[in-house]
């Protein structure tokens, strides 16, 4: 891993609050509504499956957004080391506000699919689709983008032999 750090993406630290405060609060209502309702059993169980799915969420938001995701030379990656995509994968950045990305976040088009990834908040990688963001610093992830953006029009300039 290249230690050329270009850009790094940090939580923001009232959005990881509030995010954990309503996921918790989601998997509260849901889990009281399957125990104290008078539904029938296959709904209270459908109630109380989601609100564990919901928690465990919580938890994994709590976990993931620990970390920074950082721009380097060689990709992006996790700030524990977690390779998200490498530089030679990336096929390019999808701007615009009606491209599929988290809030306040990023998308990035990849040349292969790597595989399912998934940390609520933080990032989400399904098919040739890396999106960043949700709970980071939304300036961030605009500056993030742009310096991505133009650092692979540079590396795609090089390799077809085009001058600056």
């Amino acid at each position: 891993m290249d230690d050329t750090l270009l850009f790094r993406l940090d939580v923001a630290p009232a959005r990881r609050v509030i995010a954990l405060v309503f996921m918790m609060l989601l998997s509260v209502i849901l889990i009281y509504t399957a125990i104290n309702s008078p539904l029938g059993f296959g709904v209270r169980g459908f109630l109380l499956a989601i609100g564990v799915v919901t928690l465990l969420g919580a938890r994994a938001l709590a976990r993931g957004t620990k970390a920074s995701v950082d721009l380097r030379e060689d990709g992006i990656y996790l700030s524990t080391g977690e390779e998200l995509a490498h530089i030679d994968n990336i096929d390019r950045v999808e701007p615009g506000m009606f491209a599929m990305k988290p809030s306040g976040g990023i998308s990035v088009k990849l040349k292969t699919a790597p595989g399912f990834a998934f940390v609520p908040g933080m990032y989400w990688r399904v098919g040739r689709t890396l999106g960043i963001g949700g709970v980071t610093i939304r300036g961030a992830a605009k500056a993030m983008s742009d310096g991505l953006a133009a650092y692979l029009a540079e590396r795609d300039a090089k390799q077809s032999g085009q001058p600056d």
